[in-house]
């Protein structure tokens, strides 16, 4: 029970940094706060999971920074594209995009990231490891035991509440592109109609389509 404990705070405590990281990444560009990652809470799972993997393949490597940035390169980036490929195929969606960054892979991970994973997984074994590991000593294992299960119940709820949102979100999204392709083809349509009505009753479609140009007009002065 007490290594069930321990892993699973291991995963909260890195998944509370990557949130933390993460918002001040964004802050940093867009110059405003923004709550990043799937869930409600301020916890991304993707980062407490690429910790646990990086420090089980790093177990027996703690002397070698370099190998410890490139395996954590290689591995970080490799869960990165696996979990954007997964949650894709599940809600039909990109959850994020890096189409626009230079060295990118079909836009699911690019160079610049890779290489912040793999700084992170260097910080990871040698700064964030060691910091836990007295935290997780210092609660002992009763109080880390009732957090764990306190933690547990939220990050449970708050993913069920998530998913279910994400894949109401997944099908709106699919039924407004039906409904723009629907809109394009009805647009094209009537454009045709009404080019050749304007051709045989000029004064008819004139009249009939007068509203429409109000309508139209009064969005262009709305927007200026």
């Amino acid at each position: 029970m007490d290594k069930l404990c321990y892993i699973f705070l291991y995963f909260v405590f890195y998944s509370i940094i990557g949130y933390v990281c993460e918002v001040f990444y964004v802050y940093l560009g867009d110059k405003k706060w923004v709550n990043r990652g799937f869930l409600h809470g301020p916890y991304i799972p993707i980062y407490g999971n690429g910790a646990m993997i990086v420090s089980l393949a790093l177990m027996h490597v703690k002397k070698d920074s370099f190998i410890i940035f490139l395996v954590g390169l290689v591995l970080c980036s490799l869960l990165e594209y696996i979990t954007s490929y997964v949650m894709e195929k599940i809600f039909h969606n990109r959850w994020w995009d890096y189409s626009e960054r230079k060295y990118n892979l079909n836009g699911r991970v690019c160079l610049q990231n890779s290489v912040l994973f793999g700084l992170g997984s260097v910080a990871i074994i040698y700064v964030f490891n060691p910091l836990f590991n007295k935290l997780y000593n210092a609660l002992g294992f009763k109080t880390a035991l009732y957090v764990a299960i306190v933690l547990f119940i939220i990050m449970l709820v708050d993913f069920s509440i998530s998913f279910f949102e994400a894949i109401k979100v997944s099908n709106i999204a699919s039924h407004l592109d039906k409904f723009m392709e629907e809109f394009e083809k009805k647009k094209e349509s009537t454009k045709r109609i009404k080019i050749r009505l304007m051709e045989a009753y000029p004064y008819l479609v004139k009249r009939n389509f007068k509203f429409l140009d109000k309508i139209k007009n009064y969005k262009k002065k709305s927007k200026n």
